[in-house]
């Protein structure tokens, strides 16, 4: 495997505390990960995980950003062997190589050697159902639902969850009724639930959602803007959520 010191035309995306490159991966780093990626690292610091899955890992971010926060085992599954072959390269260069493991995979037929379940499954699924299909193929993959629907991903979480395990997900508010749905038919509970807005004057375009196998009366809800309609310019919400990860974070996190 080449180093990226032989890849001098590689481009690297640095973070505080690692950089990694997404070559060759169909989905390329973007705010959707960075998002799931901060939040679900902020949960493993509070509950200190012993196993997490990171689930359609691409080139390995959100694993990446959950072993900063946290000290326990952190699988990574893909089913693109390009994205496997940069997340194994990116965890070989992190501080966390020790507890980083890339399996070229899907959740539907993965299980770990030798049998363990997770008390973080972290996915930014393919959830673009209703987008104009691009004519890459591994980017379709990724993309839409053809190997990991909501149904899927739902059932074969359920199964690899701890009894008190949560399940990490993001997708589009729109997609947010049948995300319900699915999860219920797997006895999977949504506890909290995240409303992600591009700036403070629109509307919530994402959703980050925590399920879990325990009965919850409701979800408990919250909002947060990315921007405060100025461009680059960040609400105080995502850089206390982000800050330890994105390098033009300086200073405080006031």
């Amino acid at each position: 495997m080449s180093s990226w010191n032989e890849q001098e035309k590689e481009k690297l995306f640095h973070f505080k505390q690692f950089s990694l490159s997404d070559s060759g991966c169909a989905m390329k780093i973007g705010t959707d990960g960075v998002l799931l990626g901060a939040y679900v690292a902020k949960l493993a610091q509070t509950v200190s995980p012993e196993h997490m899955l990171d689930a359609g890992t691409g080139c390995g971010l959100i694993a990446l950003m959950m072993a900063q926060k946290s000290s326990g085992i952190i699988h990574a599954i893909d089913t693109d062997k390009e994205a496997i072959t940069a997340a194994t390269q990116n965890f070989s260069n992190s501080p966390w190589t020790a507890r980083l493991e890339a399996f070229h995979a899907a959740l539907q037929q993965f299980e770990a050697t030798p049998p363990v379940k997770y008390q973080i499954i972290a996915c930014n699924p393919p959830y673009f159902q209703n987008s104009m299909k691009s004519p890459d193929i591994a980017r379709n993959l990724a993309r839409h639902n053809q190997e990991l629907c909501f149904m899927e991903l739902f059932r074969h979480s359920a199964r690899l969850l701890t009894d008190d395990g949560r399940l990490v997900v993001i997708y589009p508010v729109d997609n947010l009724e049948l995300t319900e749905k699915e999860a219920g038919n797997f006895a999977l509970n949504e506890a909290k639930r995240l409303y992600i807005s591009p700036d403070t004057h629109k509307p919530p375009k994402r959703v980050i959602s925590e399920f879990c196998l325990q009965k919850q009366h409701s979800a408990r809800l919250n909002h947060l803007a990315i921007e405060t309609g100025i461009r680059h310019s960040f609400t105080k919400e995502y850089k206390k959520l982000t800050f330890d990860y994105h390098p033009f974070f300086e200073g405080s996190e006031e």
